[in-house]
């Protein structure tokens, strides 16, 4: 038998190699179609509507062109079906045959196929990886396929002609003859003298068993078990920056965070260890003086403090971050009020160094947040903004934040901070959603009942 057409012309998929074998064979196969023209120019000018046409002529031409339009749909399909996957998006967004054929690879410069090429072949040859690294440097009419070729030849016979170098002994191994030893020493020909250090003593020039001190076999193993116990469990002051997690046993399955080492170092940082404690961070009210009249302070490291507090802030303490927020605004000119704001909230850490979070499952609901603002509490008039969400009853996030803009009432300084508030939740939402956890119904408590009725 003799088979269909596709049987009798099996032609291989074009991969951008050998570009001129497979055109040839197209060729022939879509002279055999009779859908070779279809290739030389695009079908859209084989009929060329004019003015003077009359409505039979147009007729006849636009029959004439919807019959080129199949011819073309069929001589892509041919064309389509003798491409590899690696070269299918050259021509995903051509509109005819005669684009797609000439996005095949016809119209590929010299300097596409070498990198093609170049691409393509193996990369753990170190030649290959210094070849592609040289393409950066040459300008498109110097990568031409001859460079490529005289570079991999090149490279080729270097690899073929290298011949690693006899590992030669030292001359002092060389002439060593002999080795004789007495009682009291060792001779060894014209060797160096012994450069290792003795494991006993630390003296260098004899060996361990050499040695005339008593060995202490079990200092070495002591000294190791030492030093293993201090890698396994690290002092306090070596990572105070970090929460010290304390887990309270695989059974309750919790684990509470506080950083008051940190909180120790950071209160002598600033000569505050010996003050008296006390119970609030922010003093009410304190947001609506106006500080114009106080002298401004240079001398006091008030932006060290702040970033301090703003580490602590971020970490374990989320009950001073409204405090910790209101004074960051004034880093440029900060007062003495401002500088005894900042110590205020030292006190307050000096007496509550012990507090921090607690991650367990206390609660069945997975999402809940609260939201909350003031109104006008800043002498710019504008109010700030905080909320809180919690994961099975763990406080996972937190912010206090000012608002842009000038909120006309409560209402609306409330609702500025409840919309805040929900984009966090949209964000926790979705990244409890990566972990398969299904949060459902989730509660966003606020105490502004003009802004509930506002939302429903």
């Amino acid at each position: 038998m003799a088979g269909t057409l596709e049987e009798r012309t099996k032609i291989p998929l074009f991969d951008g190699s050998n570009f001129n074998n497979w055109k040839f064979r197209m060729e022939i196969l879509l002279e055999e179609l009779e859908l070779l023209e279809l290739i030389d120019e695009p079908y859209t000018q084989k009929v060329k509507f004019l003015e003077t046409d009359t409505t039979d002529v147009k007729a006849s031409k636009e029959a004439d062109l919807e019959k080129l339009k199949k011819r073309d749909r069929k001589c892509r399909l041919q064309i389509v079906q003798r491409i590899a996957d690696t070269h299918l998006e050259y021509v995903k967004d051509t509109g005819s045959a005669f684009e797609m054929w000439f996005s095949t690879g016809a119209t590929l410069e010299e300097s596409d196929v070498v990198c093609h090429l170049l691409l393509t072949m193996p990369s753990y040859r170190s030649y290959v990886r210094r070849i592609r690294c040289s393409l950066e440097t040459l300008s498109a009419e110097n990568l031409t396929l001859s460079f490529a070729k005289n570079r991999l030849l090149e490279e080729e016979s270097k690899k073929r002609s290298f011949k690693p170098k006899p590992k030669v002994k030292n001359e002092n191994q060389q002439n060593i003859a002999f080795v004789t030893s007495t009682k009291r020493n060792t001779v060894r020909g014209n060797a160096e003298k012994f450069k290792f250090k003795c494991y006993n003593c630390g003296i260098v020039g004899h060996k361990r068993s050499e040695c005339k001190k008593p060995q202490k076999r079990n200092d070495f193993k002591n000294s190791n078990a030492e030093a293993k116990a201090a890698v396994a469990k690290p002092s306090e002051e070596e990572c105070y920056c970090f929460p010290a997690m304390n887990g309270k046993g695989l059974h309750s399955k919790s684990i509470e965070t506080s950083q008051r080492v940190y909180i120790q170092n950071l209160l002598k940082r600033f000569g505050m260890e010996n003050c008296d404690p006390i119970r609030t961070p922010f003093e009410k009210g304190q947001a609506q003086v106006k500080h114009d009249e106080d002298a401004v302070i240079e001398e006091k490291p008030y932006r060290e403090l702040v970033g301090c507090l703003s580490y602590l802030t971020l970490n374990t303490r989320p009950d001073i971050c409204a405090a910790v927020n209101y004074y960051s605004r004034f880093q440029s000119l900060p007062t003495e009020s401002h500088w005894k704001g900042l110590k205020r909230i030292l006190r307050y850490l000096c007496g509550t160094m012990n507090l921090g979070l607690f991650y367990g499952k206390t609660e069945k609901n997975i999402l809940v947040g609260y939201a909350d603002s003031d109104w006008a509490s800043d002498t710019s008039r504008k109010s700030t903004t905080g909320y809180l969400f919690k994961v099975f009853g763990s406080t996972v996030c937190w912010q206090t934040k000012k608002q842009s803009s000038i909120a006309l009432s409560s209402t609306e300084a409330e609702y500025v901070a409840l919309a805040m508030a929900a984009t966090e939740f949209v964000w926790l939402k979705n990244l409890l959603k990566e972990f398969n956890i299904e949060t459902g119904v989730v509660t966003i408590y606020e105490d502004n009942q003009s802004c509930i009725l506002k939302r429903i």
